[in-house]
């Protein structure tokens, strides 16, 4: 569809919204488990973002005002709902919270792509284990604390066919930790902290 078209996108909500100036893209999220899905939508996403801010002069790390409110010039879904700009939806947090990314992050990864630089290889962050009861274990963890979580998970008949307790956090022990998750109603987000 061409840029000038007016989507539906984000709706409207109380004070108006950011169907009215913003060009809009959709990212189509996997099972949410995939790293390397992840990185390279990430990657696409924000590209395309410098492309779009390149062709129309924006700057990615700007603000703008739509009906007296200030609106950063790359939100998402999400943000343009808490503007009152947009209707209720939780994209694009869902997904980047798990994989310890915010909308902070594209902006400046979309003012580096302008800047000639290049956001990849960029590490993933991970979650630094604490002592105690308190320890956080998320992907690339590796260690001790990871191989006694799997055989927790393992006695516990959350499945680990193909790496058994390895003391790597990798995907196989991610998808068994959101089935945990899930099946004990807490917080769906992959990382084994206290509660999980």
């Amino acid at each position: 569809m061409p840029w000038d078209y007016r989507p539906w996108g984000c709706g409207g909500a109380s004070k108006g919204s950011c169907n009215d100036g913003w060009i809009q893209f959709e990212i189509c999220e996997d099972g949410l488990t995939d790293k390397n899905y992840f990185e390279a939508t990430y990657k696409e996403a924000c590209e395309l973002t410098a492309y779009l801010c390149k062709m129309y002069g924006l700057n990615p790390k700007g603000t703008t005002s739509l009906n007296g409110v200030t609106v950063p010039v790359i939100l998402c879904h999400a943000d343009s709902y808490k503007l009152g700009l947009g209707s209720n939806h939780g994209d694009v947090y869902g997904w980047y919270k798990r994989y310890n990314r915010t909308m902070d992050d594209v902006r400046n990864d979309v003012a580096s792509l302008l800047a000639g630089g290049n956001i990849f290889p960029t590490p993933t962050p991970t979650l630094t284990p604490t002592t105690g009861n308190n320890e956080v274990l998320g992907v690339g963890d590796s260690g001790s604390a990871v191989e006694k979580l799997q055989k927790d998970l393992l006695k516990l008949g959350y499945k680990l066919p193909k790496y058994g307790a390895d003391g790597d956090f990798g995907e196989e022990t991610l998808a068994a930790v959101l089935k945990f998750q899930e099946d004990n109603k807490l917080e769906i987000d992959g990382i084994a902290g206290p509660n999980t």
